[in-house]
């Protein structure tokens, strides 16, 4: 049975973006830090159908990334693709790619939307015209390319023909001729290294950027349970004899599922709640695809996937672990808390100034707390304001998932050490916050319950 340990539902790290100064793109399934030179890649355990995010796997991004791994090493003659090196299983560092903003679907069988469109009456599918009397998962005299718009998160792909591409200025014409040979090329790579290994792949997504050099790179993933549709050979034959679909290793499980639920993405729908055997049956599905398509077995570690993850980002010299927002409520505070800057600095600790009144600026202040909130590196808040200091309690106040955060006010003369000690401890009841008036010792103190959050990891 999969632990809870098993999955990344989400891979926000500060860290990088307040400290290295890199840009935070989460996707679907991967999140991504980048800067002109570099990108690295979290896989999540996230799964998405129909375009929607509907639930976590255990062990899906590993598997995932493994998948691609493998197929990356085999398909690298015919083209170059994004991987520099393998952080950790969920995590790579690639090449930071200009990408293409078309996905690439090439087809051997009448299956899945295609199918369906097809049985609806449509024969052109992208501006490949279809020919009359196929039947469903039949398969075509040879692959047919079906590009379609790369969409942003939430939003529907769409159909889109070769010559949209070239006019919409999606893809110059020289590249996308490069595109199409290249995607029939890996295609036929898939196929017949699926054949050896028991499975037929029925289609497929590729994704394209231009790499450092201005050539043509292959990114994103490849001939994956997320990007692909794979058959058991051996049912195929059986299957069309009986007018069924083949077995197949796919996510097209969950899919059917959804649908049987009512949901197929349309507006409208409510996502429904995956119930815990469709979970495990899903996370089976991916490690078995795993191992069917690597022939090595899937090794499930024992270290929690979010301990693993912080692991090699601080062994790969791109975080220290750790992080601490300091909510100030005036840039006139800066003499104060730049003592605590210097401490947390001293002892290579993380941090970042954030000015936000708990009086003025509330609305401003929440959605960053709710993003802080999310961080997979323990992280301590200190929070800084004098006089009637509600700072500490706003932020305590409205973590979900409660992180330490340590009152640090600023005093000037005992008249204001008064006042601001009594609003820093009388907190409301559930309302847990710290109150330590030197600035170094909130640091030690941040430090410390930084280290602590850490171990128990």
């Amino acid at each position: 049975m999969p632990r809870q340990s098993d999955v990344l539902t989400g891979a926000f790290i500060p860290e990088l973006i307040f400290n290295r100064g890199m840009k935070y793109e989460p996707g679907k399934v991967r999140e991504n830090y980048s800067n002109d030179l570099e990108r690295i890649q979290i896989t999540t355990d996230r799964i998405s159908a129909y375009d929607f995010g509907v639930g976590s796997i255990p062990h899906k991004g590993s598997a995932l990334n493994g998948i691609s791994e493998d197929w990356f090493e085999k398909t690298k003659d015919i083209v170059p693709n994004h991987i520099k090196k393998v952080l950790d299983p969920s995590v790579w560092l690639v090449h930071e790619c200009k990408p293409y903003l078309v996905e690439v679907i090439v087809r051997g069988y009448l299956a899945g939307s295609a199918a369906a469109n097809y049985a609806e009456g449509m024969r052109v599918k992208s501006g490949v015209q279809l020919p009359e009397g196929l039947k469903r998962n039949q398969k075509f005299d040879s692959p047919i390319l079906t590009p379609t718009t790369k969409a942003a998160r939430g939003k529907h792909d769409e159909d889109i023909s070769r010559e949209q591409v070239v006019e919409q200025g999606l893809v110059p014409a020289d590249r996308w001729k490069e595109i199409e040979e290249v995607s029939l090329r890996l295609f036929e790579r898939g196929t017949q290294l699926a054949k050896q290994n028991g499975l037929i792949l029925v289609d497929t997504k590729y994704e394209y950027g231009v790499g450092p050099d201005g050539g043509l790179v292959l990114i994103d993933e490849i001939h994956t349970p997320d990007s692909s549709r794979f058959w058991h050979s051996n049912d195929y034959e059986p299957a069309m004899t009986e007018g069924r679909d083949p077995k197949q290793l796919s996510k097209e499980f969950l899919r059917e599922w959804l649908k049987g639920q009512g949901f197929t993405g349309q507006e409208g729908q409510r996502l429904p709640v995956l119930p815990e055997e469709i979970i495990n049956e899903v996370s089976t599905r991916y490690v078995d695809l795993y191992k069917q398509v690597t022939g090595r077995e899937f090794e499930r570690s024992k270290v929690p996937v979010r301990q693993r993850v912080l692991t090699a980002l601080r062994e790969a010299g791109y975080i220290k672990g750790k992080f601490v927002p300091i909510i100030a409520g005036s840039k006139s505070d800066a003499v104060h808390y730049s003592k605590i800057t210097d401490r947390l600095e001293e002892r290579s600790c993380p941090c970042k100034v954030f000015n936000y009144s708990a009086h003025k600026q509330a609305k401003q202040l929440l959605p960053l707390l709710e993003q802080l909130e999310t961080s997979i590196e323990p992280i301590a808040f200190i929070t800084v304001a004098g006089m009637s200091n509600a700072l500490g309690g706003f932020v305590a106040g409205n973590m979900k998932d409660k992180r330490p955060v340590i009152n640090c006010p600023p005093f000037d003369d005992l008249p204001a050490y008064q006042v601001d000690i009594h609003s820093s401890m009388r907190m409301p009841s559930d309302v847990p916050v710290a109150t330590i008036v030197n600035p170094k010792n909130a640091a030690d103190f941040a430090i410390i319950a930084l280290e602590e959050a850490e171990r128990l990891l």
